[in-house]
């Protein structure tokens, strides 16, 4: 008998990779043939050297054009029967908005829907915004629920807000412990010797990731005379409405102590550098893989107390956790961990424990097998 075959269905080659290759290869090891539908840019070595099939396919990104995402879904629906899935796994919402009606047009078996955060489209109140949450809801809240599919999130609060907005039955719907870390790959770290204690934040260069306020609080504690130092590691993302320019990050890597990074390919060395992980999201995370990562080479971290990052960051104990969009409630953490070495040893230490024990991609690959199972698929 032929391997019953999944395909991934994600809009960024890059995304895949940080996110969800351990998951994937998890799945394949279990005796699934695993095919990941994507745009491929720079990543598709990496996926291939993984075992898994590769097919390139662009969801296209930026303003939402009615005529222009009708024709997407009969494109990837020529697609899907040229690959004859068995179950398709839509990842992020832009996948599961056109995943979901082009399975279904291409007479797909079953389908898991996964909210990998909920992103701009939730965390955003600006008038356009609102509307086209209005506009998608009916569109998307049928295809939620067919029997033949299952719907995953990252965090309890994302699978609240979803059923109580209409969008999903709670009880077709499986909470996963954000997209998991390979702890193999990140493993536990010495403190850094760093002669000025050094704060970090990873993620992409956007406005929801709360870079500003970062810059702002960081300045704020060097001029209340306690020495510290930034590093911004991350590039701006032009398709996204909320993103700086590059203007803005080399103003702030202009000023003392701040320094912009960029892409770095090896994360691992920023956390070999930094003494704290610092995230000021205003929310829309799923569960922050740069959070998970910091996490497991034992750094602590502050976040703001927003869904996803107030899971990975347990409020003193695995770091310090402030209200979104509070700049002095940020100071005040980032003084606190940045005077106090003994409790970042132990909330470095408490975070590595924290996801050994719950966010590890072993997890969620077993849970998300768990789903395939659900769905009468079964190597």
């Amino acid at each position: 008998m032929s391997k019953p075959h999944i395909v991934f269905l994600v809009a960024e080659d890059w995304y895949f990779c940080l996110h969800w290759l351990p998951v994937a290869r998890a799945v394949s090891d279990a005796g699934y043939l695993v095919t990941v539908v994507t745009k491929v840019d720079q990543h598709a070595d990496e996926i291939q050297t993984a075992g898994l099939t590769l097919a390139q396919f662009d969801l296209g990104r930026g303003r939402f054009n009615p005529a222009t995402e009708t024709a997407r879904v009969f494109r990837l629906a020529r697609l899907l029967r040229r690959l004859k899935p068995d179950l398709t796994h839509h990842i992020g919402i832009k996948a599961i908005a056109t995943g979901s009606y082009a399975a279904r047009q291409a007479g797909v078996g079953a389908s898991i829907n996964l909210f990998a955060g909920l992103g701009y489209l939730f965390a955003s109140e600006q008038r356009r915004v609102r509307a086209l949450r209005k506009v998608l809801r009916p569109l998307l809240a049928g295809p939620l629920k067919y029997r033949s599919s299952r719907v995953e999130t990252l965090n309890q609060d994302d699978c609240d807000r979803l059923a109580a907005d209409g969008w999903i039955d709670p009880e077709r719907t499986t909470v996963l412990p954000g997209s998991g870390i390979d702890l193999e790959r990140f493993t536990p770290m010495p403190p850094p010797e760093n002669a000025v204690v050094t704060l970090a934040v990873v993620a992409r260069m956007i406005r929801i990731k709360g870079i500003d306020l970062i810059v702002e609080a960081v300045r704020r504690v060097q001029a209340a005379g306690t020495p510290c130092r930034l590093l911004l590691v991350g590039k701006p993302d032009p398709a996204n409405p909320s993103s700086y320019s590059v203007d803005d990050l080399q103003t702030w890597g202009s000023l003392p102590g701040i320094e912009w990074r960029g892409h770095v390919e090896d994360v691992r060395t920023i956390w070999q550098e930094a003494d704290i992980a610092i995230l000021a999201s205003h929310g829309g995370e799923g569960v922050p893989v740069t959070l998970l990562e910091s996490s497991a080479c034992c750094r602590p971290a502050i976040a703001t107390n927003t869904p996803g990052c107030r899971d990975i960051v347990l409020n003193n104990s695995t770091g310090l956790l402030v209200e979104p969009d509070n700049l002095l409630s940020l100071v005040d953490a980032a003084q606190v961990l940045v005077a106090d070495k003994k409790k970042r040893l132990r909330f470095g230490l408490a975070s590595r424990h924290l996801v050994e024990t719950r966010f590890t991609s072993h997890r969620v690959a077993s849970m998300i097998l768990q789903d395939y199972d659900c769905l009468g698929l079964e190597p």
